[in-house]
Order: C-alpha cells, then sequence, then structure tokens
C-alpha cells in the first residue's frame, strides 16, 4: 500500500536519520558491511524491476558488486541479513527479497549520494521539526506559567 505523499515524506526523513547513523557507525568502525547494504539497495531502486524475483548471492557478487575481491565477497552474507533484520528485504529460498521499506531507504541513499542539496534538504526538514516541536514545549510550559499565576491572584 503506497502511503500518503507527507507521510511517506516523513517516513524518509526518519529513514535518511537512519541512513546517517549508519555511516557515522561505518565510519567509526570501519565497517563494509554497509557500504555492500547500500550498494544493494541503491541498486534495487534505480534497476530491480521484478520486485518478486529474489535476489540470491550469486546475482549480487556479478550483477551488483562486480567483485572478485574476497574481502568484500566476506561481507555478502552478513549484509544480506543485515537487510533482513533492518526489515529492508526478507529472506526466501533462494536469497533476499527487497521490501518497499527497503525500496524506500534506496530512494534515500540515491538522494542523498547523487543529489547533494537533498541531503541538505532532509537535514533543513529534520531542523525545522525540532524547532516546532521545542517551541511547541515552550508555548506549552508559558502556558501553563500563566495559567498557574491565575490561580494565584
Amino acid at each position: 500500500m503506497e502511503l500518503p505523499i507527507q507521510l511517506k515524506f516523513f517516513r524518509k526523513l526518519e529513514l535518511y536519520q537512519e541512513y546517517k547513523s549508519s555511516e557515522k557507525k561505518s565510519y567509526k568502525t570501519k565497517r563494509a558491511v554497509w557500504s555492500i547494504e547500500k550498494k544493494i539497495l541503491k541498486w534495487a531502486t534505480n534497476h530491480h524491476h521484478h520486485l518478486e524475483s529474489p535476489l540470491n548471492r550469486k546475482y549480487i557478487e556479478n550483477n551488483i558488486l562486480q567483485t572478485r575481491d574476497p574481502s568484500d565477497l566476506s561481507h555478502l552474507d552478513p549484509a544480506m541479513n543485515n537487510l533482513c533484520v533492518k526489515k529492508f528485504a526478507k529472506h526466501v529460498e533462494s536469497g533476499i527479497e527487497i521490501t518497499l521499506e527497503g525500496l524506500m531507504m534506496g530512494e534515500v541513499i540515491n538522494d542523498v549520494e547523487e543529489r547533494y542539496w537533498m541531503s541538505c534538504w532532509y537535514a533543513l526538514f529534520i531542523t525545522m521539526i525540532w524547532i516546532i516541536v521545542v517551541s511547541g514545549v515552550f508555548t506549552i510550559i508559558l502556558e501553563a506559567i500563566n495559567r498557574f499565576s491565575e490561580l494565584f491572584r
């Protein structure tokens, strides 16, 4: 089921925060698994036209990663498992199927990595949301103080 545009946008903001968190973890720990997860999700968003056809290990090796480097290939199984745990994919008999959530995360990855201004756009909206939340809390506190002070007049 397709989300209404507003809800989809807010879901993409949430996925953007998850993306940024994964980027930080990956940078700190020098994890190669996240880069493989990103390649799979990005590829699925741009090139995976038969969504019910599963992606198996051999297909990912040959068509998505396009590498024979054993160090990259050693991280492929953990990357596939991570996608399933994060609910970006689900296990099937012959591999994994990318979920709608995974496709949306692939869109976020494309937005951030292909178009710099989209990264700024996401960051701007997240900042605006926090400003609105903080100002809302501040308004509630001020209103409570005003009502409390009226009780003692």
